[in-house]
């Protein structure tokens, strides 16, 4: 059984001896205030602790890929003599013979992009890869519940989700491909519970 917030104040004032308000949100008391936010903080604390199903919701976004032939030259961090860079951006990872793991766009020029490695092997004529990476998240995210990125369309569960500050979703960890997420991507998301 639930209690508000002014019952929970009401039996923490009376325990500590403090006066007790008759209003919380607003108070300017020093002491209802310290002590909403420590109720706030042991909140806060209840929510990250457990995948609470009252604070969880499944999130659903679309997976981007494209292939494009371009040209790059070892100890050259870019890609050039793309026919078109519409659409990508710096939330694409690029994968494609010579090109490091973990290689992102950091710019994107008319027909060349800027990577953040440099590549490794000299390639003319070669077929890169652009995978979007990198998803907005809802507002009221907090984290992802393990084991609930699915591949909708096929059914698979997609491995290896990225931290939140690196991208997350249905991207890959390794330079492999992503064939397990591209399409549909289901995620359970831990909302925050904050109004």
């Amino acid at each position: 059984m639930g209690s508000t917030m002014v019952q929970l104040m009401t039996q923490v004032t009376q325990e500590l001896g403090v006066p007790v308000p008759s209003t919380v949100a607003g108070n300017n008391s020093q002491d209802i205030v310290q002590l909403l936010a420590l109720m706030n903080a042991v909140g806060y604390e209840l929510v990250r602790r457990a995948e609470w199903r009252e604070l969880t919701k499944q999130y659903t976004f679309y997976t981007e890929a494209t292939t494009a032939t371009g040209n790059w030259v070892n100890g050259v961090a870019a890609i050039t003599g793309l026919v078109s860079t519409t659409g990508l951006d710096t939330t694409y990872q690029v994968q494609g013979v010579g090109i490091p793991n973990a290689t992102y766009i950091t710019s994107v020029g008319p027909t060349s992009v800027a990577l953040n490695y440099q590549v490794t092997q000299t390639v003319t004529g070669g077929t890169a890869t652009f995978q979007k990476v990198k998803y907005a998240l809802p507002a009221d995210y907090v984290a992802t519940v393990n084991r609930t990125h699915w591949d909708k369309s096929k059914r698979w569960r997609c491995s290896a989700p990225r931290p939140h500050s690196s991208g997350s979703g249905c991207s890959r960890a390794t330079s492999a491909p992503a064939r397990a997420c591209v399409g549909v991507c289901l995620a359970s998301i831990s909302k925050s519970g904050r109004a």
